[in-house]
């Protein structure tokens, strides 16, 4: 009996604006790479989820990953509630994998001239794990390579 393995590859990005790399990403290899869009439905907040608890289920997808790839250009992510100033999903989930996961890898992608939130953030990342994050952007196209 062949039993599929659960995705093992957590996609961290933008949804705004972004939802189009993302599925490209995950179409590169669909049973392994883990997308919130397709393989938890439920955890939208249009649906009812609270935000506290898909922050929760993200964080636990993240630690249950192999691997974590983080995609960023210069689109920032969805605020946990609403139009309020907040933390965003993609923010929790940069923190998660930047200073709990092992293995984690950052894309930045053109054209990147990120808000001064996210160039805050990854310059944390930055001084915590040295080297993880890219010194530039690079063409959607060489991101999208299988690598």
């Amino acid at each position: 009996m062949n039993v599929d393995p659960e995705p093992d590859i957590f996609l961290s990005s933008a949804f705004r604006n972004f939802m189009d790399v993302r599925e490209k990403i995950r179409n590169i290899n669909p049973r392994r790479v883990w997308t919130v869009e397709e393989d938890r439905k439920d955890l939208d907040q249009r649906l009812g989820a609270s935000p506290f608890y898909i922050v929760d289920e993200l964080m636990a997808q993240v630690r249950r990953s192999k691997l974590v790839i983080c995609v960023l250009r210069d689109v920032y992510g969805t605020s946990l509630f609403g139009e309020t100033e907040s933390v965003s999903f993609l923010e929790t989930e940069i923190y998660q994998a930047a200073l709990f996961h092992g293995n984690v890898r950052f894309f930045l992608m053109e054209p990147f001239n990120p808000p001064p939130k996210l160039r805050g953030l990854l310059e944390l990342v930055r001084t915590v794990r040295p080297g993880v994050v890219p010194d530039r952007a690079l063409p959607e196209d060489i991101v999208l390579q299988p690598h």
